[in-house]
């Protein structure tokens, strides 16, 4: 029996019927079948032609978080569907290496160093949307392309400072140090462009400059253990607020033990 391609728009009641079929798969992951429900809820879940595919008895070899996507979100979803594999098929199936949020950035939008930009990102989404420190929500390959591609040039001017901090012997975190240059780059664009510029080469930094204490408390702090991502978002946020306000600082006293959604918020 030779196998057969269809397209077929999958409705939740056949998708449904069709996990009936899913007797010998792995486990499936509810929090990847939440994230592609998610996408197929908000209309962001893209046809790109992976198949459902069946054995010659009829069983699921392949597609099963899909289908509970579908179910889930109770959106019916257009797919490939193969039929009439051999069983031993699904052995060799996934066998190969995904694609890396990195390696999507650097297919779709040519940008360079795509594993640290997508990392920023993705550290964006998170204190955008209000799961920095929770981590509830997985951010998706889609969604970060899809804001990379809205916000290309700003992107790639976000990696490449964070990256400059970080060659300055500034150890930072590309991720957050990035993310931080968007969200300030939102609030005012020249005041970031100085900030992240100064806390690179820290030139013409007097003592209690609020960068001049960031930069230095960076570094301090590598040589013995180095900041969490929250601590190091804090932190940078402590700095960026007071240098706006021109006020001085000339230690890092902070919210090791107390910090909340309010001492990451730039202003």
């Amino acid at each position: 029996m030779e196998p057969t391609v269809t397209t077929t728009v999958v409705t939740p009641d056949l998708a449904l019927e069709w996990l009936t079929r899913n007797t010998n798969n792995r486990t499936v992951s509810k929090k990847h079948v939440a994230l592609l429900a998610d996408q197929m809820a908000a209309n962001e879940f893209e046809f790109v032609g992976d198949p459902i595919r069946f054995d010659t008895a009829g069983r699921l070899l392949d597609g099963q978080h899909r289908l509970n996507a579908i179910v889930e979100s109770e959106r019916s979803q257009q797919m490939v569907v193969i039929s009439n594999l051999p069983p031993e098929a699904q052995v060799y199936m996934d066998a190969g290496r995904k694609r890396s949020p990195g390696d999507q950035m650097t297919v779709a939008l040519g940008i360079r160093n795509g594993n640290q930009a997508a990392a920023v990102v993705r550290t964006y989404i998170q204190w955008r949307d209000q799961v920095f420190l929770s981590e509830t929500r997985k951010i998706g390959i889609p969604e970060i392309v899809t804001w990379a591609n809205d916000h290309e040039s700003l992107l790639v001017d976000a990696t490449l400072r964070a990256r400059r901090v970080a060659s300055a012997r500034v150890p930072t975190s590309v991720a957050v140090s990035g993310a931080l240059y968007v969200a300030a780059y939102k609030i005012n664009a020249e005041d970031a462009g100085i900030f992240w510029d100064r806390l690179a080469d820290g030139v013409e930094l007097d003592a209690d400059n609020p960068i001049l204490t960031l930069r230095n408390g960076i570094m301090r702090r590598a040589k013995k253990e180095r900041w969490t991502r929250v601590e190091e978002w804090a932190y940078y946020v402590r700095c960026w607020n007071t240098w706006r306000k021109n006020g001085r600082l000339s230690k890092l006293q902070g919210w090791r033990d107390d910090i909340t959604l309010e001492n990451l918020r730039l202003r």
